[in-house]
């Protein structure tokens, strides 16, 4: 929810984390608006209603750049229905890339509207625009480059590149703090960075060129890319596609300057993820959005060409229609597989069997939908691949607990104890590995987890469910004095909370100390009226009452 408090917690610089404020922003927005119940509801709204506007501040950029409405059209036609888009709209942690693409977008049309009208007013707009861009996602840092070969390729005029340059005044305190201070640069896990290797630089491009094209077989979560697994062939074959490329863009400088300028704009905007620097996820589909427009442009524009060539109208439109049409359909099944995490992550891993990230993933997200027994193949796939991941480990514990397997709790517990300290064991780890030790007979181990458990900072539910269960692990043990003190704490916290009223009701029971017993079981059926042991809860509080009138 939005408040003055949580306003300036979004926009604190943070040291080791991302800094997305707009993001940030956004969520809270949708959350004040649509509330929990609606929450999904409003997410997938906004990120829709951020899509079409990109789509129209793109018509109104290509209008004034292409200055023909055709081919200006036809772009953003290929634009709103290429497949490689869905995942920046349809996965709701990807709303950084529709924000920094609105605001992309609109500073560019903005800073055109200045360079033909002269109001300073668009020109300061833009900078904003610009400066939202950024806090959306650091990729927006291209939009300078942009503005540069704008200025190079249409209108070399003195105030348009003097206009330009406080854009890179706004963008070099952002990469520093990309560089050098946002998480997003912290590898961990299973992950490494590669290093600037211009292999891998030139594979990734020629990788993006042809998703562009053809867009089958994207997935989630693509393999990195390797040195020791990239056949000499494809090196070959990706440098050989960078020099028609830049052949290209210094052929159409000469004959068509849109064409150069938007190809261009295809390997300009994909620069920050091309293996500059370190980034967790090597290549997405979704941070091509932006740069796709260089690609959508130059269709257009080779349509345009093959409609003069053939000198049929009716074939043109065919070709047309059938392109879009194709798009069309592959976005709708795209979207179809971006229904929940489990089909995503079974569409990944059908299409790349055995890749590490994907397979914890798709263990992840069966232990989320509580499909713990699914979790267990695709999670040994990658415990094969490394042992030594505490996460994965911690996912392991998880899925066994959630089936019940104590043994197999136990054995990724000692694994995991050898990676960590057991204070830095995950609250739900800590938890389930407590509860084992306890099924199992070793009290020891069994207290010892579920403290470290019951001392998590996690939300209110958590922690009553580890104090509970630590309470009872205590009073069975003869420490009857500690338990009720652990409830009573815990009441006084929690008072309405009516699983710790029947417990406490429960240990006083137990202990022959009628008149609490009493207390907390009618706070309890109080709190909970429609409790399946309702009538036993009675039938215990009106015998209570006959011993204290025998009495």
């Amino acid at each position: 929810m939005l408040s003055a408090e949580r306003i300036a917690k979004i926009f604190s610089i943070r040291v080791g984390s991302t800094y997305q404020p707009i993001r940030d922003f956004s969520y809270s927005i949708d959350h004040t608006i649509f509330g929990a119940r609606y929450l999904l509801f409003g997410l997938h709204l906004h990120n829709l209603l951020l899509y079409l506007v990109i789509i129209f501040l793109l018509y109104k950029c290509l209008f004034r750049i292409l200055h023909s409405e055709k081919p200006a059209l036809l772009a953003t036609a290929v634009f709103a229905v290429h497949p490689l888009h869905v995942e920046s709209v349809t996965y709701l942690a990807a709303r950084k890339e529709v924000l920094f693409g609105t605001f992309f977008l609109l500073s560019l049309y903005l800073f055109i509207l200045w360079v033909e009208k002269g109001n300073r007013w668009f020109l300061i707009a833009s900078y904003g625009s610009y400066i939202i861009s950024v806090l959306s996602k650091p990729q927006a840092v291209t939009l300078p480059l942009v503005l540069l070969f704008y200025w190079l390729y249409f209108k070399r005029e003195r105030r348009i590149f003097l206009a330009h340059i406080p854009y890179w005044i706004i963008t070099f305190p952002g990469v520093i703090y990309f560089l050098f201070f946002a998480g997003t640069t912290f590898l961990k896990g299973n992950l490494s960075y590669q290093g600037l290797h211009p292999f891998i630089i030139v594979y990734n491009l020629a990788f993006y060129i042809g998703k562009m094209f053809l867009p089958v077989r994207l997935v989630a979560r693509y393999q990195e890319t390797r040195m020791v697994s990239l056949p000499a062939g494809k090196i070959i074959l990706a440098f050989i596609l960078l020099a028609v490329m830049v052949y290209l863009i210094i052929y159409f400088y000469k004959k068509n300057k849109i064409v150069s300028f938007f190809i261009l704009w295809f390997y300009v905007n994909l620069l920050p993820t091309m293996g500059f620097v370190k980034i967790a996820i090597q290549k997405a589909d979704r941070y091509a959005l932006v740069s796709s427009v260089g690609y959508a442009v130059c269709i257009a524009y080779l349509i345009g060409w093959l409609a003069k060539l053939i000198k049929k109208p009716s074939a043109v439109y065919i070709l047309t229609g059938s392109l879009i049409a194709s798009y069309s359909i592959l976005t709708v099944q795209r979207n179809d597989v971006w229904q929940t995490a489990v089909t995503v992550w079974e569409d990944a891993n059908k299409k790349i069997p055995g890749d590490y990230l994907i397979s914890i993933q798709l263990g992840n997200a069966y232990i989320a939908y509580g499909k713990f027994k699914e979790a267990i193949p695709p999670l040994y796939t990658a415990y094969d691949i490394d042992t030594t991941d505490e996460n994965l480990l911690g996912n392991l514990v998880a899925a066994y607990a959630g089936i019940e397997e104590c043994d197999s709790v136990i054995k990724y517990a000692n694994k995991l104890e050898e990676l960590l300290p057991p204070e830095e064991i995950a609250y739900y780890n800590s938890y389930s590995i407590g509860v084992c030790y306890r099924k199992t007979g070793d009290i020891k181990n069994a207290e010892r987890f579920l403290r470290i458990a019951s001392a998590k900072e996690e939300n209110s539910k958590e922690l009553v469910v580890a104090r509970i269960e630590l309470a009872n692990l205590l009073f069975n043990t003869s420490r009857e004095k500690e338990a009720i003190d652990i409830l009573t704490k815990l009441y006084q916290e929690y008072p309405d909370n009516s699983k710790v009223a029947k417990e406490l009701g429960i240990c006083y029971y137990q202990m022959g100390m009628r008149e609490p017993a009493e207390r907390f079981f009618e706070k309890y059926l109080e709190l909970k009226p429609g409790a399946s042991d309702k009538d036993n809860i009675l039938k215990a509080i009106e015998q209570m009452k006959k011993d204290r009138r025998w009495k």
